[in-house]
């Protein structure tokens, strides 16, 4: 144990180990800035025996002695340090603590009164209604400028010496002499446009009417050879060539070959994939008649709508006329019309030369267009017959 005295004393070695060296006159422990200086000391205890210890292994007493200090100094430190520590941890633990409660506590309700205040700030400024909100203070701002910017533009605008002026003046008299231009181009471009589009038209209209007229005519070609081929006779397409009217009226021109009358007879066939009405119809086989030179005329329809009278698919006018008409699903009229034709035109040629075996054709006409109409009607039912079977 390390002790002041009063009156310090050390124990030595030797003859001398039992005599206790006394001064009442000097100091213990003196402590300069440099050192610290220790004077009749007496160490017992745990001290003493230390140092006994380990004198007896040879160690110098003042060495034992100042190892004792210097290990004694540490751990005062460190006792004095660690009541330090243990006290600044237990001030954070009680501030983590506060912390803790507070963040657990008080936090939410605090950060839901600010979110609130928060949120209702920005309400405001964001409400359009509201003169302090952002859309209201842009719009004005950019009201402001745009007037500022308007004022400076009139500003230059009206200086007759500025620069935006002298363009502008050079601006409009150039506007003028190109809407003056683009006048008179645009009155060239239209019409230009409306003969361009009323050529199209026409063109196109024309190329219609012409494939679909050419079509019907190759079929009527077509049936005119099967018809009259087998009597020998002669089929000419005449539909583009001039006739003694100077027209290209009638299509097609039937040389007949009858070997026992003098005259040879003519058949004028037109053809037309439209709708005529009757006086039209009748006039336009005239024209043909006197165009071609011929006796007996047929008008070759595309369809038994365009028929003046749908009713009959042959009509006889005038024993020299005859309107009939040709479709996918039948040439039958057209093929009894050729026959009906041929003879008809041998009767007009065998009554001008006084023959006795002229025969009213009129009749058998009449005849043989019902004969047809119960032909087309007995084929539509065959035809449905014929699909009801096959199903």
């Amino acid at each position: 144990m390390l002790g002041e005295k009063s009156s310090p004393s050390i124990l030595t070695k030797g003859n001398n180990a039992n005599k206790k060296i006394e001064n009442t006159n000097k100091t213990a422990i003196t402590v300069n800035p440099e050192n610290t200086c220790i004077e009749y000391l007496e160490i017992s205890g745990s001290a003493h025996q230390v140092i006994m210890e380990k004198t007896m292994l040879g160690i110098k007493p003042e060495s034992i002695l100042l190892s004792i200090i210097e290990l004694g100094s540490s751990v005062l430190m460190h006792g004095s340090n660690k009541a330090t520590i243990d006290s600044v941890s237990s001030e954070i633990d009680r501030l983590i603590e506060n912390v803790t409660s507070i963040v657990l506590g008080k936090y939410p309700q605090i950060m839901e009164q600010q979110t609130t205040k928060m949120s209702a700030e920005l309400l405001q400024y964001l409400d359009p209604k509201s003169a302090k909100s952002v859309q209201n203070q842009f719009a004005h701002a950019v009201v402001e400028l745009s007037n500022k910017v308007k004022g400076d533009l009139n500003n230059n605008f009206n200086d007759p010496n500025s620069p935006l002026t002298v363009l502008k003046k050079e601006l409009v008299e150039k506007l003028l002499q190109v809407d003056n231009k683009y006048g008179e181009l645009l009155q060239h471009v239209t019409a230009i446009s409306e003969r361009l589009s009323t050529k199209d038209k026409l063109s196109e209209l024309q190329s219609k009417l012409t494939s679909k007229g050419m079509e019907h005519e190759q079929i009527v070609l077509k049936v005119l050879e099967e018809c009259f081929s087998p009597f020998q006779d002669l089929v000419i397409d005449t539909s583009q060539e001039f006739g003694n009217q100077g027209r290209k009226t009638g299509d097609f021109v039937v040389s007949l070959n009858l070997p026992d009358i003098a005259k040879q007879g003519k058949i004028v066939v037109e053809a037309k994939n439209t709708k005529l009405s009757l006086q039209s119809s009748l006039k336009e086989l005239d024209l043909s008649l006197k165009n071609r030179d011929a006796e007996i005329g047929i008008l070759v329809f595309g369809d038994s709508a365009q028929l003046p009278a749908s009713n009959q698919p042959i009509r006889l006018y005038e024993n020299n006329k005859i309107l009939c008409y040709i479709s996918e699903d039948s040439l039958l009229p057209l093929q009894i019309s050729c026959m009906l034709a041929r003879a008809l035109a041998s009767n007009f040629l065998k009554a001008h030369s006084n023959s006795s075996e002229r025969i009213d054709l009129g009749k058998i006409a009449d005849v043989i267009s019902k004969a047809v109409e119960d032909a087309n009607k007995i084929m539509k039912h065959l035809t449905s017959a014929r699909k009801s079977m096959d199903e």
